[in-house]
């Protein structure tokens, strides 16, 4: 059942739709992504810690609504993590965390070399 739907029957019991953290990752396709990115160049940034606890994924954090639906982050959750996945996708494109010039130029956005 989504997010939604659920608090919208239970909203004096947010808890109860709350997802257990196994059903709510799929583990088989984060095996994959972590795989791929131990075989590539690219980097794989987890944030499932902000959005589940060591056992469940609530719906709500806080006073914010995690799902518009059954997977989809509401415009303020996105809203509240956009601080940190922006500061982490500069940290990646930018070597050593300084700012990309004509003289060293984004990380990643050139040819990958050994």
């Amino acid at each position: 059942m989504a997010p939604t739907f659920c608090l919208g029957l239970y909203p004096d019991d947010t808890q109860r739709c709350a997802l257990p953290r196994d059903r709510a990752l799929n583990q088989a396709v984060r095996r994959a992504e972590t795989d791929l990115a131990a075989r590539s160049t690219f980097d794989y940034l987890d944030y499932s810690g902000y959005l589940c606890n060591d056992t469940v994924c609530p719906s709500i954090i806080g006073d914010t609504l995690v799902y518009r639906d059954g997977h989809h982050l509401t415009v303020n959750m996105s809203a509240a993590l956009a601080p940190i996945i922006g500061a982490d996708v500069l940290s990646l494109l930018t070597p050593e965390g300084k700012p990309a010039t004509a003289d060293t130029p984004a990380r990643g956005l050139h040819p990958h070399r050994d």
